[in-house]
């Protein structure tokens, strides 16, 4: 699922808080605020947002840069993206067209890839990203790329400016157990996208219900079956069980907040009704 070779995970030295060493006990705070960022909207878009968001939270980086992509879009089709000054901004969308970068994920199987770059020389993934980083003065990257069984969803670069001691484990095993987090969120939004893309994008409230009860059904599923193969000794279907659960969890995820939106607050449409009384007594007075 993950690649680490050479380049491991970044022991940052300094005063700065985001600086210090991660690890497991923080992962709790960053996930709790990559859903704070993706709600209630929830779409492909808002927790890519959420995710660069929160990962500059805890990562004092230089560039924070890279490339989304749409179900709706053509496989090559890909917008940049860029992190600045807390704003983050997209750039118009790159037209298909073969690059180092589509080579490289065309030819991985992972969900979640993983890099870590100790020098900017192992660093060959995309032109624009090397000039951004280089351009920073950057000395070392993290490269993170989320997919949907070979379908690009989110490759991202953050450039560092201290690249030595990329060996603490602790922060590692933090970075590593965060992006599996989010890409349970991203599996969720990109599915749930697909689906409505299929069966048309204003299926009513109570369509809507009744599909977003059918995956949590089919996560107790999953979890019942998980837990079968565990008990009968197959410790690997147990595993693909519950990668299979947590797929599904974020899909009726995103099924339940995008069906949140339709549905009116209590007593809102009564509120815009004496909102409009109120403005047509007001302009028969003037």
């Amino acid at each position: 699922m993950e690649q680490t070779s050479d380049r491991r995970w970044i022991d940052m030295s300094g005063s700065s808080s985001k600086e210090q060493a991660r690890d497991v006990r923080q992962l709790a705070a960053a996930v709790n605020l990559f859903l704070k960022h993706s709600t209630p909207e929830f779409t492909v878009d808002t927790c890519c947002d959420a995710f660069i968001k929160t990962l500059a939270n805890f990562i004092e980086g230089r560039v924070f840069f890279g490339y989304c992509w749409q179900p709706d879009r053509q496989l090559h089709e890909r917008s940049p993206i860029l992190f600045v000054d807390g704003v983050i901004t997209r750039g118009a969308m790159i037209p298909e067209g073969k690059s180092e970068l589509d080579d490289i994920l065309a030819a991985s199987t992972d969900n979640l890839r993983l890099t870590l770059h100790r020098s900017l020389r192992s660093f060959n993934s995309d032109a624009a990203a090397r000039g951004e980083l280089k351009g920073a003065d950057c000395r070392g990257a993290i490269e993170i790329y989320f997919a949907y069984y070979g379908k690009p969803i989110l490759w991202f670069v953050v450039g560092l400016a201290n690249a030595r001691a990329l060996t603490n484990a602790e922060t590692q095993e933090f970075l590593l157990l965060f992006c599996r987090c989010c890409m349970v969120s991203l599996h969720g939004a990109f599915v749930a996208k697909v689906e409505r893309l299929e069966k048309a994008d204003n299926l009513p409230p109570a369509e809507q219900f009744n599909l977003a009860l059918q995956w949590f059904h089919s996560v107790i599923r999953h979890l019942n079956l998980g837990i079968s193969r565990l008990q009968s000794g197959q410790p690997a279907a147990a595993t693909d069980a519950l990668d299979r659960a947590s797929i599904v969890a974020g899909l009726c995820l995103a099924e339940m907040l995008s069906l949140r939106t339709k549905i009116s607050e209590p007593g809102r449409e009564e509120k815009s009704v004496l909102e409009r009384k109120l403005i047509a007594s007001t302009t028969d007075r003037s």
